[in-house]
């Protein structure tokens, strides 16, 4: 806030009372590093969100020119977001004072603001396409445009999306939908549904989502729609051939999002643009090998594991369990590509260039998509058994090498039948 202050204008919106009463900082003064240092030593009566305002921040037309820079540069997701419903949406998010200064900090993130209001116009075009009905869309485009505002109580470390996670670091990390909901709910005075909506958006339909792991029947459409949306806005920003990708990738595990999203999405891919040959798509056989290498030595590794099933702790048990159904699910669609005959019988560059470009396009993406579930896979095994008690970690080690690709295969001996 105090950063901010330096180019804009960060005031007390209204008298600024410690808990006892006593009145600190009068309405209409700025907050300086002075005013702030002040403010630290005593308990407010209320947050201090709540009681600041700035002079120069977001409001509704900076959001639409914003909005405007987005729909041009994001050509690719057109077909989607070709809709004048996106801009009359976004002019009708309900800014107040708290959430203009959320936004205001959050523009000095392009990560959280600029991210934050791709996912928005691409939310309230699907949602469009869905047939959603407006006062939907004002709690989509609302929740969406919020939904990563928890990440301003993050160490900004953490974000950093070069740098692996620890699991103590991912736990704060995954907090932030949590965040971003009690932000929404209790200080700037959002509905129950746009609160909600910011809460389900990391949730997939298949329970294995976070911070809860609900399954499709418990979540919201609106937080259902702007998971999907983070999904496709990130490929934006990562991939050519963006609405493609994203579609793959939403249909990839079964049950993760409901079909009507899959359906309306699948409906912007032309089929001219799903003919074009992916500059990597010559790389699908050296990728099918490694990938091969991986997916056989982790199943060796589970059951090996689920073999000794009886000989662990009831937690332990629990967790192979969870990683078992999840890989099980992520090898399926491996063996969907027909790439999972033996490796010795594998010919690296028996795909030729006569081949179907459309399929190896598509093998491709599948493969890649794979390669990033399995390193999600790993991720989320590194979180749940550092809070296992009792249990010595190094158990899961090869496991979660193998998983995340540091490990390319490495034999299964002796020394290696835990996981």
């Amino acid at each position: 806030m105090i950063d901010k202050g330096q180019s804009c204008d960060i005031e007390a919106g209204e008298d600024i009372f410690s808990a006892s009463g006593i009145k600190l900082v009068a309405k209409g003064v700025r907050i300086s590093d002075a005013v702030r240092e002040r403010l630290l030593v005593h308990k407010l009566r209320k947050p201090l969100e709540k009681c600041v305002a700035v002079r120069c921040g977001v409001n509704h037309n900076y959001l639409l020119t914003q909005a405007e820079i987005l729909l041009d540069e994001c050509a690719e997701l057109r077909a989607l977001l070709d809709s004048r419903t996106l801009l009359n949406q976004i002019a009708a998010i309900p800014l107040n004072a708290v959430l203009n200064g959320f936004l205001s900090l959050a523009d000095n993130e392009e990560q959280i603001f600029q991210h934050g209001l791709l996912v928005a116009l691409t939310a309230v075009g699907l949602g469009h396409k869905l047939q959603c009905p407006d006062d939907e869309l004002k709690t989509i485009a609302t929740a969406a445009l919020m939904h990563d505002l928890g990440e301003l109580y993050i160490d900004p470390r953490f974000l950093d999306r070069k740098r692996p996670l620890s699991p103590k670091e991912w736990r704060h990390v995954s907090v932030h939908p949590v965040i971003g909901s009690k932000l929404a709910r209790e200080l700037c005075g959002m509905s129950q549904a746009v609160s909600r909506a910011i809460l389900e958006h990391h949730e997939r339909g298949d329970g294995c989502g976070y911070p809860r792991g609900l399954p499709l029947a418990q979540l919201s459409w609106p937080g259902h729609i702007i998971g999907a949306a983070e999904t496709i806005a990130s490929m934006a920003r990562l991939f050519d051939h963006p609405l493609e990708r994203a579609e793959l990738a939403l249909r990839l595990i079964p049950g993760e999002f409901d079909r009507r999203i899959i359906s309306a999405v699948r409906e912007t891919t032309a089929p001219a643009g799903r003919k074009e040959r992916h500059p990597a798509a010559a790389m699908v056989d050296e990728t099918a090998c490694q990938m091969y290498e991986r997916v056989s030595t982790a199943f060796e590794l589970l059951e090996s594991a689920q073999d000794d099933l009886d000989q662990l702790p009831k937690s332990t048990q629990s967790l192979i369990g969870r990683v078992a159904m999840r890989f099980g699910l992520i090898k399926r669609i491996f063996c969907s590509t027909g790439l999972d005959h033996p490796l010795e019988d594998f010919q690296c560059g028996s795909l030729s260039e006569e081949e179907d470009e459309l399929l190896m396009h598509e093998i491709n993406l599948i493969l890649h998509e794979i390669q990033w579930r399995l390193g999600e896979l790993a991720r989320d095994v590194s979180c749940r058994a550092s809070q296992l008690a009792g249990v010595d970690k190094s158990v899961f080690d090869h496991l979660l090498s193998i998983l995340s690709g540091d490990d390319q295969g490495k034999p299964v001996g002796a020394a290696d039948q835990a996981i």
